[in-house]
Parts: C-alpha cells; structure tokens; sequence
C-alpha cells in the first residue's frame, strides 16, 4: 500500500499555491498588475507616496549670475513647476519599476498658401486635416482661395512658457535592447483613442502634433522615439529578468495582497450574512400540558405582535400585557466570532514589511532611539532613488537650456536627511566662522535658501537707510523753521530795519531743492503744509522754484 498515486514517492510543489495562478507571466501584465494593486490597497499607496515625495526637496542653482538665478527659478518653479512633476515621475517609478520621461519642445505651425505664398498660424487660420493623406487645406485670407492645399512650415518656438514635461506609461512603450553593446531604442504606441480625436478634427490634437507623429498615427506603425529626448528611471532587476526594463517593488508583495483580498472577501461575506441576525417570534408553552398552538387564534396573536411592535417604536416606555408567554429565537447575528481581521491585519503587515520599510514608517509611532536605525536605513535606500531624481533635474536642465539657448547651470536637489545630524551641523558652523566653509554650503545644511535672506538683508538695509534719510531731512526742516521764526520775531522785535533778504533766502534753498525734487503730487501737499505752517517761508519758496524753473538759481 502507498500513497501519492501510482508513481508512489509524490508530492505536489509547495511553491505551487493557489495565487500562483493567478500572478501574471509577463513583464507588461505585471506593470498592469502593479498599477491596479497600488491604487486599490491603501497601505501599499500610502508607503509608495511617502517613499517616492520624501526624498524631494526645493532646487538649488549653483551660479552667482543674478540673470540666470532668475531665468532657472523662473522656469523650473513656476513654468515647469518641477518639483511637483518629480513627485508624479518618482510615484511612477515605486509603482511600476520604471519611470519614462520626455520633453515636448512647442513649435509654432503656419499654414502657407500654395497659390498666393501667404502664412498663416495655425491657431486662427479656418482648416481641415485629412489624416489618411497627411495633408491640410485652408481658406486664405490674402488670396480668397478655398480650401487651398497648405504646405506646412513648423518653426521651433522658443518659449519657456511652452514646454511640457510629458509622463510616457509603460504599457504603451517598447524597448529594444543590444545586449552586446547595451545601445536602446523606445518605441511608442500611440493610443487609439487620440488617433480617433486626430481623424475627427479635434484641432487640440493637431495645432502643435509634430508631423512624425501624425504620419505614424496614418501608418498605424509605432513611433521611434528620439534617445536624446528620453529619460528613464528604472528599479534594479534580475540581471536575466528583461535588463532593458525595471521591475515593480512591490512584485513580492502581490501574492500577499492576494490572500488579504481573499480575507476581505470572506469578512464582507461574513457582514452582509452573519453581522445582523434573523429574529423569529413565535408563541410558548406556559406548562408542559397547555398548547396555545390548539386553543390560541394565531392570526390575531400575530397582527396583535406587530401592533405593539409599531407602537414600541413610536414610544419606548409602552409596556405590552400577553397572556401567554413569548418566545424569540434569533438565526445568525454570530458574525463577530467568525471574522479573519487578526489574519487579515497579519497579512497588511506583511504586505508593508515586503516593501522594504518598517511597519512603523507607514502608520507612525517611530521612536527616536528605537527609530534611528531604521531611518537610517531608509535613508540609505533613498540614496539610489535621490540620484535617479538628479540626474533627471540636470536631464530637463541641460535638455531645457539647449533648447532655449540659456547658459546650462548646475542644478539639483537639496541634500536629503532623514535625521537632523546636531553633531555635524556644530561642526560645519564652526568652519564656517574659521572661513574654512562658504555660506552655501551652511544654508543648504539647514535648507535655507540663502538667495533669498540675502535679498531681505539687502531690503532691510535700504529701509533702515531710508528712514534714516527721512529721518534727517525731517529734523533739518524742523530746525530751518525754528531758525527763520526766531529770525523773525527779532527782526520784528527790532523795528524791521535789519532786514536781510540775502540771508532769509539762503534759509529757505534748502527747502525748496527737496521740494523741486518731490513728484508733482507730493510736492503738491508739501507746499500746501508749508502754507499753513509758515506763509513767509511758503512765499519764498514759491519764488525760488520759479527761479528754478526759469534756471536763474537764487537771487543775489
């Protein structure tokens, strides 16, 4: 006798499980797989959203030129607000693996007139594009032609404001590989629907669609894409695995987000059966001889049930009087006891722990001493990732420049630390005051943006200078009309025969050159206060500025 069939000594592959079936065979079908298990399993989004956005810090620009900090700030914050495409870029890259990035460089098309030569943007000129013959025929404004055969002419447009930064999914994107050489070619497959919007005329799909790109929608062929304009991310792989592509982080835990699956399955089974019982009411015995069954009319006992019922629910306290005893017996409600949720919450932890990353880290509650080793560790597996995300800033930097014609300046992302190094921090202060390190360097330890505090130190110091000059002129002013009141009240005090005309418009020159410098307005309501603080200072001024104006100076 034996067991295991008629070959004996067999036993099934324990590898073997139920979801080994149902994982998928290829690299395409596993990206597929990936994207729907990261954006339905809460925990595996959540640790992919804080793995990918923590190592993204603000960009720094290594250049002293104050017309290239502005141009990169400009376009690289504002245009093409870079950080939070890095965001997007680095989410793709924990969910499938693999990150595709390409640059669109904007065009301006013109429609020429093959009859008269006249261009004419394509944005408001009136045109129809027939795809199967790559062709475009508009009306022309200059000749009256209708419906004219076009020639196309596209001119690169140098403009910052138009450039996109463009996602490319991996599904849609095949990659040939020299193994030999380790040379790569992308190929493209351009989605049907936006070949659909191309043939119905949707002029946003045609204005700016490079004509390569239109000839491989007529072709139904692939588009090559340019390597240049290329950039990928990609996770470590087997090196037998597919080389030319990354694999997804979360391939081990697939299997697992199965089984919870199956665990949620059953609960919600268990919910929607067991959680809420049946009630049966029926009549009882009050003695082992007495059978309300034989003697009691059931109809009425049953609707007299349901009336006191009703009327229970309208007033809690009432109090129903039955002659007989009453008995319920509940079907179901044992939901509780039946419930996986230990397993279920055995199997999210170890979804979790799959990824690379302490349980903690996803639902917090790290503690310094107990959490330093861990954040180191994640740290350094960061590191890898926050080179990736360099190496595209200076990618779109040196692609971005190229194209607009700027100066290439070093850029990247400010150094990432999970842990505030106190140790190291004192140390780099103190170089700092032995001139043995530059304020750069300090600023960017404790992510300062030192540009910017230079500009408000520099702002700072204009204000305090300027309030000091305001300041002054105020106080010379006060002290002028203190001096020419005195002056005279003794001129007055004497008789008025000591008169010095000389002198009186000497006081006052002072005055009316600040007030000749003042803006129309404000010089305005300047004079006006000086009317009614001092009428004779007020007249000699006038005098003086109309000398000014005439370019007499003071009289003698």
């Amino acid at each position: 006798m034996g067991f295991g069939g008629p070959r004996g000594n067999t036993h099934p592959n324990p590898m073997y499980d139920y979801f080994t079936a149902l994982t998928p065979r290829r690299l395409k079908e596993l990206f597929k797989l990936a994207q729907f298990v990261g954006i339905n399993s809460a925990h595996i989004y959540g640790v992919l959203r804080k793995f990918g956005e923590i190592p993204i810090t603000r960009l720094t620009f290594e250049t002293v030129v104050d017309t290239e900090l502005k141009q990169h700030e400009s376009l690289f914050n504002q245009q093409l607000r870079l950080c939070g495409f890095l965001t997007m870029a680095s989410f793709d890259l924990q969910l499938t693996g693999n990150s595709i990035v390409t640059m669109y460089e904007p065009i301006q098309r013109d429609l020429i007139c093959t009859r008269c030569g006249t261009p004419e943007n394509v944005e408001v000129a009136d045109y129809s594009f027939n795809l199967d013959k790559t062709e475009f025929r508009h009306n022309c404004r200059k000749c009256n032609s209708q419906r004219v055969l076009s020639k196309v002419k596209d001119t690169q447009l140098r403009d910052p404001a138009k450039i996109r930064l463009l996602r490319l999914d991996p599904l849609l994107v095949d990659i040939d590989q020299n193994r030999t050489t380790g040379e790569t070619e992308y190929y493209y497959t351009i989605p049907r629907a936006d070949i659909t919007k191309v043939r119905a005329g949707v002029k946003l799909h045609i204005n700016h669609t490079p004509i390569e790109v239109l000839q491989a929608m007529r072709d139904r062929k692939v588009l090559k894409l340019d390597p240049s304009n290329v950039y990928h991310m990609r996770k470590p792989a087997p090196a037998g695995l597919d080389g030319q592509w990354g694999l997804p982080p979360l391939v081990a835990a697939i299997k697992l987000f199965m089984f919870a699956a199956t665990l949620r399955r059953a609960n919600e089974a268990i919910a929607l059966e067991y959680i809420t019982p049946f009630r049966v009411i029926h009549p009882m015995a009050a003695s082992g001889q007495g059978d309300p069954i034989s003697t009691l009319n059931l109809g009425r006992w049953k609707d007299e049930i349901q009336e006191n019922m009703r009327m229970h629910r309208r007033d809690l306290l009432r109090a129903m009087f039955a002659p007989i005893p009453i008995g319920v017996q509940n079907i179901g409600g044992d939901g509780r006891a039946l419930l996986t949720l230990g397993e279920l919450q055995e199997a999210e932890k170890s979804i979790i722990l799959s990824l690379g990353v302490p349980y903690e880290f996803a639902v917090g509650g790290m503690g310094r001493r107990s959490g330093e080793v861990d954040l180191r560790m994640i740290e350094n597996q960061l590191r890898t990732h926050t080179e990736d995300l360099n190496g595209l800033v200076q990618w779109v930097e040196r692609r971005a420049t190229t194209f607009l014609g700027w100066k290439s300046v070093p850029t990247k992302l400010v150094e990432f630390k999970l842990l505030d190094d106190l140790t190291n921090k004192q140390l780099l202060m103190q170089l700092w005051q032995a001139g043995a390190a530059s304020e750069t360097t300090v600023s960017q330890s404790i992510d300062l943006d030192l540009t910017h505090e230079l500009d408000l130190i520099k702002q700072e110091k204009l204000n305090k200078a300027r309030s000091l000059a305001e300041t002054e002129i105020a106080i010379a002013k006060q002290q002028a009309s203190l001096s020419a009141s005195a002056q005279r009240k003794a001129l007055m005090g004497g008789g008025g025969t000591a008169y010095d005309q000389q002198q009186v418009f000497s006081m006052n020159t002072p005055l009316a050159q600040e007030i000749a410098s003042l803006d129309p307005g404000s010089r305005k309501s300047r004079l006006i206060a000086l009317e009614k603080e001092d009428r004779v200072a007020y007249a000699v001024v006038m005098v003086l500025l109309a000398d000014m104006e005439r370019g007499q100076g003071a009289p003698a």
